[in-house]
């Protein structure tokens, strides 16, 4: 098989080392993250680092790294959909930041010390592993190990890592991922194989489930990677000519890559489109690079950083979190590499230049003023699974593999051979890159919540208030291993029966409705819903919510069995299970006029009919026809069961009776015709005062149904979670 030239950049593989070389650089870069990331090790087990005030990316990477833990400990597909998140929907766990490999790579320590020690040990490695497989790299440029050493160690400490860390998403911090990708690239483009192209193959596969961003943004930048090496200019006029082998490699590798994730996931793919947001595109837009952030300096020092973040938050809102700020050291090493050591630069010097491009976003920005250019990042807005790629500015993460590379050749050409040189310029570099101390959070759990584990009635727990920004209640989960209603992920998945009930709904928002067409007792709705607990959290409330909240608690049913200043926890009785019936889609907002309650309808409106059991439900309703007479049908589950005439100038009387099996069922009301009310609204028929009534067909086992709360799981041991002797 044809090769490419050895000195190619972008083929070229690292040299043989001694192992005792590797294990020093090994310890270099864990000397370098323990001191970038002070003072976590003194916090290893209690904390992690998160500039908010609680956890919110960080507790959500922690509880995907026990998740992973105990789905593997039982045998269990990590990415299946969860109802222990979002009960009684679920959620969809391929679509959100699971970072399974990261769970893997630290397996024994996440099933001997737990969730928050994996958490703190990824960070390190993030600094130990970037840093070792970037130098790796750069010895394949041909640099000497101190030039390799720089480039590592600007890879790891810029200010787009220390970005990563002080906002704690852990897919997003472990940025080892990127550079394995392309280190397995070129080993395989260096010697084309099957081996070597399947091996460079699992290393994307790797990335793109440690972090999706990653994994998408790290293949389009390896397509440009390999056109590169594939088209070389042959002869003394420039001609062009394909080298098909690496060519094959490049086309063999993301065809694998794609396929691999279509076979085991294509599933997923019909959740994708409830996670596009509707404002997708100025999600895009702020997320994006500015030019402008690339003549600041490190805005996270301890000491210029303060005043020229004010200063850039002035010109443009996102760039404090962009990463983009170079600073001095490294443009200076940049410029030295593309001047003096050009045939080896330009290559990488390409792939960063696209990489930024990409990092800028739909539209180029100079500040927070957008222009009306447009850039290459809108090619993802013509599929809707990549419309949801709203961060154009993680882009900097793949950049600054070839930024950190060309800092090495920057280095090698102006200070190879000066020893007093290198130590100045790399003590600089350091104070430079220097971010200050971390913001370390307690991770902790109240003992109370190992009350819920020991008992053996099962049902879903449900916060307050509900914080969908908030991954508190989620470590919470590691101590009493209910289902929970609600919780935090990066793309909210939606929960249509928590949202069409009335006093779930009102305890979730303070501006909802307190009555609906149908209204059903508190307690009724919990027990029914497989709610067992509720818990509130005074310190996260102000006085009048939390004032609120108690008094919707203070019903018949509903039971205080924990109240300390800092949680009380509500215990659900046990009782009778009674149908539900609400309304989903296809309804206008609830309207009153003192005495009645009614929602208007378009062409369709859904009830959902929820029975733990089977049961038969009867249903009266009282239906009018906007402006003219209507035809109303029904359906059940999509099946046509009756028509009823609805004259115009009155209302009428329905009743239904349904014999339905345990289950969720959706019971349909159609129009023949719907007009437009002055208001602008499509209406049909309005309906009121709807009175349900069920009786539930005993049977000899309970049906498991989609309102059945999944089991407990096992609580983690102390000292995570401490056992109490309070007794509920």
């Amino acid at each position: 098989m044809a090769q490419q030239p050895h000195n190619n950049p972008l083929t070229a593989v690292p040299p043989p080392e001694p192992w005792r070389w590797h294990a020093g650089v090994l310890l270099f870069y864990l000397i370098v993250g323990v001191v970038y990331t002070w003072p976590l090790v003194l916090h290893w087990q209690t904390g992690a680092i998160q500039i908010w005030p609680y956890p919110v990316d960080a507790g959500q990477g922690i509880w995907n790294l026990w998740w992973a833990r105990t789905t593997l400990l039982n045998g269990e597909n990590p990415y299946q959909l969860t109802r222990y998140l979002f009960y009684p929907a679920g959620a969809e766990l391929f679509w959100q930041t699971l970072s399974l490999p990261n769970a893997l790579l630290v397996l024994p320590i996440l099933l001997i010390f737990g969730p928050v020690v994996a958490f703190n040990s990824l960070t390190l490695l993030s600094f130990v592993l970037g840093g070792y497989l970037v130098y790796r790299l750069a010895r394949a440029l041909h640099v000497g190990p101190p030039a390799a050493l720089i480039a590592g160690f600007v890879y790891v400490c810029s200010p787009y890592h220390m970005q990563q860390l002080h906002g704690g998403p852990l897919e997003l911090i472990t940025i080892q991922w990127i550079p394995l990708s392309f280190l397995a690239l070129m080993y395989a483009l260096q010697r084309p194989s099957l081996w070597r192209t399947l091996l460079a193959t699992v290393a994307l596969l790797l990335t793109t489930l440690a972090s999706q961003y990653y994994g998408l943004y790290t293949a389009i930048i390896m397509v440009c990677h390999v056109a590169l090496v594939a088209l070389q200019p042959q002869g003394s006029l420039g001609r062009w000519r394909v080298h098909w082998p690496q060519a094959a490699v490049g086309l063999s590798m993301l065809s694998l890559w794609a396929a691999t994730l279509l076979f085991f996931f294509v599933g997923s793919l019909e959740a994708v489109g409830q996670f596009v947001p509707q404002d997708w595109y100025m999600r895009q837009v702020f997320h994006a690079v500015a030019l402008v952030d690339l003549l600041f300096p490190n805005i996270l020092h301890p000491l210029w950083g303060a005043p020229l973040e004010a200063m850039l938050l002035d010109l443009h809102h996102f760039g404090v979190d962009t990463g983009m700020q170079l600073g001095l050291g490294i443009s200076l090493l940049l410029v030295v590499a593309l001047v003096r050591q050009w045939r080896t630069a330009w290559p990488w010097a390409l792939l960063g230049l696209i990489s930024l491009i990409f990092a800028l976003g739909p539209k180029l920005q100079i500040t927070d003023s957008i222009t009306g250019i447009p850039m290459p990042f809108m090619i993802f807005n013509l599929s809707e699974v990549f419309r949801n790629s709203s961060r154009p500015a993680i882009f900097v993460a793949v950049l600054m593999l070839p930024v950190s590379l060309l800092c090495a050749l920057g280095w090698q050409a102006l200070l190879q051979g000066r020893t007093l040189a290198q130590i100045m310029f790399g003590l600089w570099l350091a104070f430079e890159l220097l971010p200050g101390p971390m913001p370390i959070i307690a991770i902790s759990s109240d003992p109370h919540y190992a009350l819920l584990n020991a008992d053996p009635v099962p049902g879903a727990l449900l916060p307050l208030p509900a914080a969908y920004n908030d991954s508190r209640a989620m470590l919470h989960q590691f101590c009493h291993g209910r289902a929970l209603v609600g919780g935090y992920l990066a793309r909210t998945p939606p929960n249509p029966l928590i949202a069409a009930t009335t006093q779930i709904h009102q305890l979730l928002n303070p501006l909802a409705a307190t009555r609906d067409i149908v209204t059903y007792p508190l307690a009724t709705e919990l027990r029914t819903l497989g709610i067992r607990y509720l818990t509130l959290s005074p310190t996260q409330m102000p006085p009048d919510e939390l004032q609120r909240l108690h008094a919707l608690l203070a019903v018949p049913g509903v039971r205080r069995i924990v109240d300390t200043p800092e949680l009380a926890i509500y215990q659900v009785a046990e009782g009778d299970l009674q149908p539900l019936v609400l309304p989903m889609d296809g309804w206008h907002a609830v309207e009153h006029d003192g005495q009645r309650t009614w929602r208007w309808m378009g062409a369709k409106g859904i009830f959902q009919v929820l029975t733990p059991q089977d049961a038969t439900v009867t249903l009266r309703l009282i239906i009018a026809a906007y402006d003219e007479s209507r035809t109303l049908t029904f359906s059940l589950n999509e099946q046509m069961m009756g028509r009823y005439e609805i004259p115009t100038g009155h209302e009428r009387e329905i009743n239904l009776r349904l014999a339905l099996p345990a289950g969720t069922h959706r019971l349909g009301l159609h129009s023949n015709s719907t007009d437009i009310t002055p208001e602008g609204r499509e209406v049909s028929f309005k309906v009121s005062d709807v009175q349900t009534q069920g009786q539930m067909r005993p049977s000899d086992a309970a049906p498991l149904t989609s309102i059945t709360p999944p089991p407990m799981l096992p609580r983690l041991p102390a000292p995570w979670c401490a056992d109490t002797t309070l007794s509920p």
